[in-house]
């Protein structure tokens, strides 16, 4: 597979350039002055922006443009080959403050009784992740979700052997659907 060939050129306004080359994928890699038109083997024209490109087998190009400009056109010469342009350039700035968790707590298991709820933690905006396990041994799955919102056939299902990760500070409960009671094992990650 070839790598795509660029082909910087330079357009006077109005006056189509005739570029012979066979390839399958092309991409306006820059057209400062704004869109290009193109038409691949005597078809009709298409209007791309920087940025833009397409696919099909070709083996000449021509290209023309409203406003005198340089352009770069990069074509892809081979049949599997794939374009792909990483020259973006991002300027942002990021505001809003990221706090990963810096402590990691071990949290006693809750058993959730059979046909019922049990709460698994209380509301905490300190936590920034809540690990809930359910072991492989156990008989029957259980829901999670809001203590106000979980009961049989509502919440998150949580499977023997299955364990979730819940970016939260929000309270949760469980609701056991086995006729046994079930334990549910839980960590929490947190920042203090």
């Amino acid at each position: 597979m070839t790598a795509p060939r660029d082909f910087p050129l330079s357009l006077d306004a109005g006056v189509p350039q005739t570029l012979r080359v066979a390839g399958y994928y092309f991409g306006v890699i820059s057209a400062p002055a704004g869109p290009v038109q193109l038409a691949f083997d005597g078809g009709p024209f298409i209007e791309r922006s920087a940025g833009m490109g397409g696919g099909g087998r070709f083996s000449e190009i021509i290209i023309k443009s409203v406003l005198a400009q340089t352009v770069v056109l990069a074509v892809v010469m081979d049949e599997g080959g794939t374009l792909y342009d990483s020259r973006a350039t991002v300027n942002a700035a990021i505001t809003a403050p990221i706090e990963v968790s810096n402590t990691i707590l071990a949290l006693a298991d809750v058993t959730v009784p059979a046909g019922a709820t049990a709460a698994l933690v209380a509301a905490d905006t300190a936590r920034k992740e809540l690990i809930v396990k359910l072991p492989s041994t156990a008989a029957a799955a259980v829901r999670l979700g809001a203590p106000a919102n979980v009961a049989a056939g509502v919440g998150f299902r949580l499977e023997p052997g299955e364990s979730i990760v819940l970016p939260t500070t929000a309270a949760v409960t469980a609701y056991c659907e086995g006729v046994a009671d079930e334990t549910v094992s839980l960590t929490e990650t947190r920042f203090v």
